[in-house]
């Protein structure tokens, strides 16, 4: 489920995990998934990735950053 969510609280959450999932779709749009660590500078989200996620995102700019739940 998407929910719309304020900046500040994107940080918050993104903060509170040391990596996620950054999913992107190949050019054949087979699924593509790989660990990334987020860093926020300033309002920018920025992540290191590789050759073929870095295509992905270039091709298919809609990516999704997932987190797994948090186990209490």
């Amino acid at each position: 489920m998407s929910v719309p969510a304020p900046l500040e609280r994107l940080q918050q959450a993104t903060s509170e995990h040391d990596a996620g999932y950054l999913l992107t779709v190949t050019e054949d749009a087979q699924p593509h998934a790989v660990q990334v660590a987020a860093v926020w500078e300033r309002d920018v989200l920025v992540v290191e990735v590789g050759a073929r996620t870095a295509a992905n995102a270039t091709l298919h700019q809609a990516v999704s950053l997932l987190y797994p739940p948090r186990v209490a």
